[in-house]
């Protein structure tokens, strides 16, 4: 079973915002002077960046969330085209999508004393908050 959120190897539990965007087919426009009309290159598919924060949370406390803070969340920046879970649908496999981590902010790595809601009920849980920005690249599966 695939988690609902997953983000190259790192789950977590909650996407704040919209869904994730979708690539856009980017064209080069080439026209020359004294010619009529133009020529068209394509330069391939990808989104514009948008930031998504990510929250996850550990039931092994706070030395989990930071051991997953070094060992998983920031190596993203160095993973190249990561693979994305969104509502537990693999955007890879339904959409040919792809995903460049640019940019990683942390904003909350803490310790809270409980956690309760949206299936919910942990005691004494790590707490790790960063804002991703991410930019989406269709990719050309190949298919058996």
């Amino acid at each position: 079973m695939v988690a609902s959120y997953r983000l190259h190897n790192w789950t977590f539990n909650v996407w704040e915002g919209p869904p994730p965007e979708i690539p856009l087919q980017r064209i080069s426009i080439h026209t020359r002077p004294g010619a009529v009309g133009c020529d068209h290159t394509n330069l391939g598919y990808w989104g514009d960046k948008f930031t998504r924060r990510l929250t996850s949370y550990y039931s092994g406390g706070h030395l989990e969330a930071l051991d997953d803070r070094q060992l998983i969340v920031a190596p993203l920046l160095q993973a190249g085209l990561v693979r994305l879970w969104y509502a537990s649908i693999d955007y890879l496999v339904r959409y040919q999508m792809l995903f460049k981590v640019t940019d990683l902010q942390v904003i909350e790595c803490a310790s809270y004393v409980r956690v309760t809601g949206s299936g919910l009920n942990l005691a004494n849980p790590g707490v790790l908050k960063v804002d991703v920005t991410m930019v989406a690249h269709a990719v050309a599966v190949r298919r058996p």
